[in-house]
């Protein structure tokens, strides 16, 4: 029985004519067997495919031709050799060229005075063993399919919806994709992992302040207590994203623990102060000369610590 045996070419560049290398079978006399490509072809386009065959790599001849296909069997194409050529409309996009040298043919399973090979049955069988081996491909990457690496992004959210991530229409692919390979779906609740599941969906790295943590110093706890509030601070490089807060929400309150109230704020490149302040995320405290807030002045002050001469702030009357 024949070895299935193919060729790949790669279109990179998405140019309109493409021609290439010139393949050897390793078989005088080979009959080449099906061209299958990678191409859209909207409405209007046009595809037009030449092969060239022989024995001889220096006197390629014209044997085929087809128009406007992106799967065929190549018809009495026959010689050690083959050089394809493909002449598009600038409307069709081909991305990727598999050309096959040589296959298990039908014929093998019937009796000897059957065997013509390139004859009527022959080419009759070639239709069915096409879909055969289509089934048989896809059979050997089954495993792939499961696989969110490189799942497609239609299998990839029914993955996601399987294993109970939820709103997944709502996750770019990249992120889903970094979301199910890491694992931390199945690990709602637990700080240590909050932060990496904000960034694959929103595509920046996040600060985090949950008061629980803020008010006790307990930081020895994984574990996102209910009944205690949660802060979400994203980068000011997240403002030019112009993200959906809508659906930062949403995929927020999946994560977190059932009652847990959170805030998601968008940090500006100008100072702020106010309720969602907090020391050594958005705030600096330091030596700030003449520094005004509303009619106050402040000069040098000390947080914390013991210190006999602390400055007060000045509201400017004596």
């Amino acid at each position: 029985m024949n070895q299935t045996r193919y060729f790949i070419f790669n279109n990179a560049d998405e140019s309109a004519f493409i021609e290439t290398p010139v393949y050897d079978s390793g078989l005088r006399g080979n009959m080449w067997q099906r061209v299958l490509a990678d191409a859209i072809i909207p409405n209007g386009g046009s595809i037009i495919w030449t092969l060239y065959a022989s024995d001889d790599p220096n006197d390629l001849k014209e044997v085929f031709s087809i128009n406007n296909l992106t799967d065929f069997i190549a018809q009495n194409v026959k010689g050690r050799y083959l050089r394809l050529r493909a002449q598009m409309s600038e409307s069709v996009r081909l991305r990727l060229i598999l050309i096959y040298c040589g296959w298990e043919s039908f014929l093998d399973y019937l009796p000897e005075i059957y065997r013509e090979y390139d004859g009527f049955l022959d080419r009759f069988l070639k239709l069915f063993s096409a879909s055969y081996l289509d089934v048989e491909k896809q059979i050997e990457k089954l495993p792939e399919t499961f696989d969110p690496r490189y799942a497609t992004d239609f299998t990839l959210r029914k993955l996601a919806q399987i294993v109970g991530v939820s709103h997944v229409n709502l996750w770019c692919e990249d992120g889903l994709r970094k979301l199910l390979v890491s694992g931390i779906y199945s690990q709602r609740g637990r700080f240590s992992v909050f932060r990496d599941y904000i960034e694959f969906f929103t595509g920046f790295r996040p600060n985090i302040v949950e008061n629980f943590r803020a008010i006790t110093g307990n930081h020895m706890s994984d574990r996102l207590y209910e009944g205690f509030d949660i802060t979400v601070f994203l980068p000011p490089e997240a403002a030019k994203a112009k993200l959906d807060i809508n659906s930062i929400n949403v995929v927020i309150a999946d994560f977190l623990p059932s009652g847990m109230t959170f805030k998601v704020v968008i940090l500006d490149v100008q100072p702020v102060v106010s309720d969602y302040a907090f020391i050594g995320i958005n705030s600096r405290i330091g030596a700030y000369e003449q520094t005004t807030i509303g009619s106050s002045r402040i000069g040098f002050s000390i947080v914390g610590g013991k210190n006999e001469k602390r400055q007060s702030i000045s509201t400017g009357e004596e």
